[in-house]
């Protein structure tokens, strides 16, 4: 219900609709470009190289990234229990939530599922083999899934805690503008990228790094312990469990804070 009802929106909307085919465009760009890099990265394999650093880090910046945009996501009204189409009145509200949050991660798996298959494609022509696609796709799945049980949690309960204060209900707007603006400005003047090299340790290190074991688990000569993927692909489902379980409380109580109610 919560997919047909965005997809209504988005279909009367001429500037998503304009917005939505430049970045169309932009993607298939940006969709080769990582092809290219996948099949390099591919090739190095084959000639006995190692995985490079950076490709563990550009998969724990995804999850990051992700997380961080569902929060975004939840947090506006994509996250009310009552948006648009009166839910509570036909439906439980442990419905409602887990509800959102499955038609969100599946929703924002459109990030992973197209750079999933260009990054598999390009590692199994690089290593002549069809083995990395499995892996990657995994990963494709894990990524949005668990971001999702946790991104939607935090954003329920930072929506109860904001409505609960008129002072951060007033700057709400101003703060999401800064935020907003910040990231703009970072990624114009390339000082994104150093951000995420202070970070790399981080990133580098599990849990989020498992992410990255995952996708290349099933990649021959990637030569990485799967004993993380493992982990992960053992945790995720209780993760993604967890999430949409904790999710009912948080979104129940930014629903009650709602000073309409």
């Amino acid at each position: 219900m919560e997919l047909r009802r965005g997809y209504r929106w988005v279909r009367h909307q001429d500037f998503w609709l304009a917005f939505t085919v430049l970045m169309g465009v932009l993607s298939v760009f940006f969709l080769l470009q990582t092809f290219d890099a996948a099949r390099s990265v591919g090739s190095a394999l084959a000639a006995g190289e190692t995985v490079p650093a950076w490709l563990l880090t550009a998969t724990s910046v995804l999850w990051v990234f992700l997380t961080i945009l569902l929060v975004a996501d939840g947090f506006g009204s994509n996250g009310d229990l009552d948006n648009g189409g009166q839910y509570l009145t036909i439906r439980p509200a442990a419905d409602v939530a887990g509800g959102l949050l499955l038609a969100a991660a599946a929703k924002f798996s459109v990030y992973t599922i197209g750079l999933g298959l260009a990054a598999g494609a390009g590692l199994a022509v690089g290593v002549g083999s069809a083995l990395p696609l499995f892996g990657i796709t995994a990963a494709a799945v894990a990524i949005p899934a668990t971001a999702a049980a946790v991104g939607y949690p935090i954003a329920f309960a930072l929506k109860g805690f904001v409505r609960r204060s008129e002072t951060l209900g007033r700057l709400t707007t101003v703060l999401g503008v800064g935020i907003g603006f910040a990231y703009v400005s970072l990624s114009v003047t390339g000082e994104l990228l150093t951000v995420v090299d202070r970070l790399e340790p981080v990133l580098q290190s599990p849990p989020v790094a498992w992410f990255g074991h995952l996708a290349l688990v099933t990649t021959p000569n990637a030569g990485l312990d799967p004993t993380g993927a493992l982990v992960l692909l053992g945790l995720g489902p209780v993760l993604v469990v967890g999430g949409t379980a904790l999710s009912v409380p948080a979104a129940r109580y930014a629903w009650l804070a709602d000073s309409a109610r």
